[in-house]
């Protein structure tokens, strides 16, 4: 294609971007909030056919007047975090400092006093923490008093040490613990900058990087340098319908944003960046590939740079605040560089098919993620799934929230595809299924992926593949409520929250995982896969089984939660219990040391359930002590505490009680569990099963004569009155029937299971004695989970063998429960709360 021809496909690809702002799914309703929605600068080249297409399109002001041209300058915001990252690389290479070395004495005295008197320890902070975001700092920049300062006085000249003192004011975690973005961390390396080289920041960047042989004739830091000679008037641009280029550049200045750029200046600093010509091959390789979180629902990020995929390929670049987006990918020697004028233009992004890869598309460049369908988009790993025994990828894939609806919004799915590093597969795949619902399956998977022998063995001639469900973990939306749902109150704050965001609550099911799980099969170009679920994971399994019977090759059930059981039944729920109460009366210690700890239990219960425990002012009663029960079975070491737990709480030690058990009182609002999906939980469970429960049976169980039924139904009741007020929907009929196990099954059954109880797995092995195998371990929930060596063994030789070649000696060598005979400070360590 001609170069002139080539140049009017991506003007119309652009002004395409344009047609769509104006009913941009954020879009301001006010006319005059628009401004800019029709201004775009931008350069793509592409070395491999020598293309270089320049694009300008609408007033410089966003309003009318003079037009923008290719040399445009605009403020490029967070892009300026991959030149202070150079800049601290080129220190490093000079030996000034190294990646592991403490922050303590290379910032300013002001700073590290500011620092000191906020208590943080800086000794425990090094550099390689603030280039990845892993510090513990938050973001003052996102502070939402900062931000409406801003708006209401944008003249405000601010001070690194005024930001500073904003972010310390707000919460900090563990350094090195977790990936926080923050522009915290990059203004701490722009002190550095200074103190290291006794030089200005803007000074700092010039020279490091020297701007004057790279040809960066029109870049500068805004506020601290000269304008250089020439410059034509900078873009303005408009964000939430305001004109943020009258905003101080001070609050932007200091690291982390800052300079004044043009698309020109920067395609030649990113091809400088990975040409070699500014820093060594060492430290590009530092920069792109020492990833420090994301991945998913929100950007991977390595050192200043946010990697990323066209297609196969991997990318890396960097977003700014006020639509501005950068990217480079070194293989294909393609580059792109864009401005708007407003953030009501779509795309400007570089994930999710923005305009980088959009405008690679009409390169032609293959922007395909093959051998994987267009609905599947290639991601980086976040650094806690990767493996040494295994060559993982991941990626999302992209699902209609309501299939069969022509507008339906698309959600983002997290999936894993592990490998093995050299040996292909053979078998079909295995899709490993988490539970909840409303848990993440992925904080899960490192522990699996973890042990490199094991996860050799798992991908030995089989791939392993995981995916979480739509509105849990890093799925995008997240299914969230802000408060414990315990009452009408906190439900309707929920459903208000989930009616903001338009999520069809409906949508959230068995059904539609299994649709989901349908489509990932097809995506990756798989016939036929091995499914393998724990918990909730079952019932899934079991439904992708009875959906699509053809595409199921063998099923593992870890914890059974069957379709066509009853609802949280409060009989099978206090046989779990009750064989804890049997097995430490004979247990010759356990039974010494608690002696009638059934019935001190339950006089205990019965006696709060009358007149509740008031714990700081929390109404704790009896039920909440077998509710409570369900978060020590979590590990082996916990559940041996069990029965002395139970022992503490029939002797009504009330300092024991207040510190373990958090139950809200009526109108309390207490924050959930971050980690878990709430909403996600009930319209699952309110469309598929609540939907079918006998209401009246249950209700009639809370005045059973056995109190650990009358416990457990009040607790089942409860969600049920819930389910009355949530809009899931109603399953079909077909909820209520058995899945026949027509295929090769394993069933694992944990003995002291409080959540799936093992008497459920027992019945379903009774019915499908001709198919199914099982193995019973004296744990508590999930076997993959507390038995993973001996579990893991089981399942691999099940993909493998034959049921009677099964080797199950780890399973009868398993050491039944050796029972704490007290509380001790171990338990208090276990559970987080030693000193």
């Amino acid at each position: 294609m001609k170069l002139k021809n080539l140049a009017i496909v991506l003007g119309a690809l652009l002004c395409s971007l344009f047609n769509q702002s104006a009913t941009a799914q954020n879009a301001p309703s006010a006319s005059s909030s628009l401004q800019g929605t029709r201004t775009l600068v931008g350069l793509a080249t592409y070395g491999k056919r020598n293309l270089k297409i320049p694009y300008a399109v609408g007033p410089v002001n966003g309003q009318n007047g003079e037009t923008v041209r290719e040399d445009t300058p605009f403020r490029i915001a967070s892009l300026s975090k991959t030149f202070s990252a150079a800049a601290i690389f080129k220190l490093i290479e000079q030996g000034r400092f190294a990646l592991q070395t403490p922050i303590q004495n290379l910032v300013s005295p002001a700073v590290r006093a500011q620092l000191e008197d906020a208590g943080v320890d800086i000794a425990q902070i090094r550099v390689r923490d603030l280039l990845s975001h892993r510090s513990g700092f938050s973001d003052y920049a996102t502070d939402s008093a900062y931000v409406q300062t801003i708006l209401a006085q944008p003249a405000t000249r601010w001070t690194r040490q005024a930001q500073l003192a904003i972010a310390l004011a707000l919460p900090t975690s563990e350094p090195d613990s977790a990936y926080r973005y923050a522009d915290t961390n990059y203004v701490l390396l722009g002190d550095i900058l200074e103190q290291t080289t006794g030089q200005s920041l803007a000074q700092s960047l010039r020279s490091l990087l020297n701007y004057s042989a790279l040809g960066l004739q029109q870049t500068y830091l805004e506020g601290a340098e000269p304008i250089p000679a020439g410059l034509r008037p900078r873009l303005q641009s408009y964000v939430w319908g305001i004109n943020t280029s009258v905003i101080d550049p001070s609050f932007d200045a200091y690291g982390g944003g800052g300079l004044i750029s043009t698309a020109g200046d920067l395609t030649r600093f990113y091809r400088a960046l990975f040409g070699g010509k500014i820093v060594n091959n060492n430290s590009l390789q530092t920069m792109t590939q020492t990833v420090s979180g994301g991945g998913f629902s929100e950007f991977a990020y390595s050192m200043g740079l946010m990697p990323f995929f066209i297609g196969n390929t991997e990318c890396f670049g960097h977003e700014g605040f006020a639509s501005v987006v950068a990217g480079h990918c070194p293989s294909l020697d393609y580059t792109f560089v864009y401005a708007a004028g407003s953030d009501q233009i779509p795309d400007i992004k570089l994930t999710e098919r923005g305009i980088g890869t959009r405008v690679a598309e009409r390169l032609g460049i293959d922007a395909r993620a093959a051998p994987y369908g267009q609905d599947f988009e290639r991601t980086r790993c976040p650094p806690e799934l990767l493996s040494p025994g295994a060559q993982v990828r991941c990626g999302v894939l992209a699902v209609d929230e309501s299939r069969g609806q022509a507008l339906s919004r698309k959600l983002r799915i997290p999936v894993l595809i592990a490998k093995h590093p050299s040996k292909p597969a053979r078998l079909q795949p295995l899709l490993l299924l988490g539970g909840g619902p409303g848990d993440a399956l992925f904080p899960t998977l490192p522990a699996l992926l973890g042990d490199a022998e094991g996860t050799a063995a798992l991908l030995d001639g089989q791939d392993l593949i995981a995916a979480e469900y739509r509105g849990t973990g890093a799925a995008n939306p997240k299914l969230q409520c802000d408060a414990r749902l315990t009452n009408t109150e906190t439900v309707n704050l929920c459903l208000e929250k989930m009616g903001a965001l338009g999520v069809q609550l409906s949508r959230y099911n068995a059904v539609e995982f299994a649709a989901d799980v349908e489509q990932l099969r097809r995506s990756l170009r798989i016939s036929q896969w091995n499914l393998a679920g724990f918990s909730y994971g079952t019932r899934a399994a079991l439904t992708i089984l009875r959906e699509r019977p053809n595409t199921v090759r063998s099923v593992v059930l870890d914890g059974l939660d069957a379709p066509n059981e009853s609802f949280a039944d409060p009989n099978d729920a206090a046989l779990a219990l009750n064989a804890y109460f049997e097995q430490c009366a004979a247990d010759s210690a356990c039974a010494a040391a608690f002696p009638s700890l059934k019935s001190r239990f339950v006089r205990t219960m019965q006696q709060l359930n009358a007149m509740p425990l008031n714990v700081d002012g929390r109404q704790v009663r009896g039920d909440a002590l077998v509710q409570s029960l369900t978060l020590f079975q979590s590990e082996p070491n916990l559940l041996a505490y069990i029965p002395a737990i139970m022992d503490r709480y029939a002797a009504m030690d009330v300092a024991f009680i207040g510190a373990i058990i958090t139950a809200p009182s009526d109108g309390e609002l207490l924050p959930p569990d971050p980690s878990f999906s709430d909403a996600l939980f009930f319209s699952a469970i309110c469309n598929e099963s609540a939907a079918f429960v006998d209401r009246a049976r249950y209700i009639a169980l809370t005045n059973s004569d056995d109190p650990i039924v009358r416990a457990y139904a009040r607790v089942a009741v409860d969600s049920l009155n819930i389910c009355t007020q949530w809009p899931s929907g109603r399953g079909d009929s077909r909820e209520t029937r058995e899945v026949p196990l027509n295929l090769p099954s394993m069933v694992l059954i944990s003995r002291f299971d409080l959540q799936t109880p093992a008497i459920s797995g027992r019945r379903l092995l009774a019915r499908n004695a001709n198919s199914a195998i099982g193995f019973e371990f004296p744990i508590g929930h999930i076997a993959l989970q507390q038995a993973p060596g001996c579990a893991l063994k089981l399942l691999i030789q099940f993909q493998r063998a034959a049921p009677a070649q099964i080797d199950d000696s780890c399973v009868r060598e398993q050491a039944s429960v050796a029972w704490a005979t007290a509380i001790d400070e171990n338990f208090f360590q276990l559970i987080g709360l030693g000193n």
